[in-house]
């Protein structure tokens, strides 16, 4: 069946994996759709931004509900939220109208990345303080010609370092923070331009801190009915090094729940396998979904004797790559495999 647009799920926004169709993530304002007496759980404006901006850079439309009191008009709390919205949208708006998805082959940590081809430009929604308040780009082999934040009212300055590698031809783009902002109060937007037509290399491989991320934005190849996922990436610096699969919570919006605790699946890299047993070693927020949670999973230790290239794959276990399994019963929502230092 065609169709114009596709319309994600309840208040679950789509996996990272960028679909090759119009769509939208959808959610509402508190829990209901329509009126409720009963409902007095409105969003922060936070969790809505951080929302919206998650949408836009998969390549997606947000669509937000509001809900009425029973005389049909907008509650007092909503206007104060919409208003802070669009408080926020007047001075980041061009990181978010007419943009398209991240054309970065990873995730981040940190936040988020929308692009304006046309003007040669990408936007970092910063969502949550970056580690070490670093950002490294480290796929973006265009040479930057300026960053700068886009609200000018924020405190501070952000500098940029670029740096290739001779051995990989891989840029590393560094940027260094150091700004006077609240990152549990509102995301900030970063305003990078670069020059030429955009080049991006396709190589994974670790950053600054020795970290290599895996999602499905740089997934090698993937079989869901063969329950069969890979990736490939470059070690600069040889060692041991921890794996942990972040997943997200699901079932309904209203009463979160983890529910993959024992499910087993099969590691292999390089002449090494084994199986290993998810469960709960940590939880943190997610920007996408409100108020789900990811769910650290702790697989175990991996050792690479010396720099190259290697091949982690993950067998036996269900993951949602391109699907979006909302009640996440089969499937397990990968948000990203993580190999570095253990997270805290």
């Amino acid at each position: 069946m065609d169709w114009d647009i596709k319309t994600g799920h309840d208040n679950y926004m789509e996996p990272l994996y960028i679909k090759p169709y119009y769509r939208e993530g959808i959610a509402t304002s508190n829990d209901n759709w329509g009126y409720s007496r009963n409902d007095n759980n409105t969003k922060s404006s936070k969790d809505l931004i951080n929302q919206l901006c998650s949408v836009v850079s998969r390549g997606g439309n947000f669509l937000l509900n509001i809900t009425l009191d029973h005389n049909g008009r907008i509650p007092q709390p909503l206007v104060r939220l919409l208003a802070e919205i669009g408080q926020w949208m007047q001075v980041n708006q061009e990181a978010v109208i007419d943009t398209e998805a991240t054309p970065l082959q990873t995730g981040f940590n940190w936040g988020v990345v929308t692009h304006k081809p046309d003007t040669n430009k990408l936007y970092l929604h910063v969502q949550r303080q970056p580690e070490q308040n670093v950002i490294c780009l480290h796929s973006l082999n265009n040479r930057i010609k300026q960053v700068r934040l886009l609200d000018n009212q924020i405190s501070g300055h952000v500098s940029c370092l670029q740096k290739t590698h001779t051995d990989t031809g891989i840029t590393a783009s560094t940027l260094n923070l150091q700004l006077g902002h609240n990152y549990d109060r509102m995301p900030l937007v970063i305003e990078l331009e670069y020059e030429g037509e955009l080049d991006i290399n396709p190589v994974v491989h670790q950053d600054r801190l020795a970290k290599v991320r895996l999602d499905t934005l740089n997934i090698a190849h993937f079989d869901p009915e063969k329950l069969n996922y890979r990736w490939t990436f470059q070690i600069q610096r040889p060692g041991r090094f921890a794996l942990d699969l972040v997943s997200l919570e699901t079932m309904h919006h209203k009463d979160p729940l983890w529910v993959h605790h024992g499910k087993t699946g099969r590691i292999s890299y390089a002449d090494q396998s084994w199986e290993f047993e998810l469960n709960l070693d940590k939880t943190d927020a997610n920007d996408a979904q409100v108020p789900w949670k990811n769910v650290h999973s702790r697989l175990g230790e991996l050792y690479f004797p010396q720099a190259g290239e290697y091949t982690l794959e993950i067998s036996e276990l269900p993951l949602a790559i391109d699907q979006s399994e909302k009640y996440g019963q089969d499937y397990i929502n990968l948000e990203y495999l993580q190999l570095g230092t253990r997270l805290a």
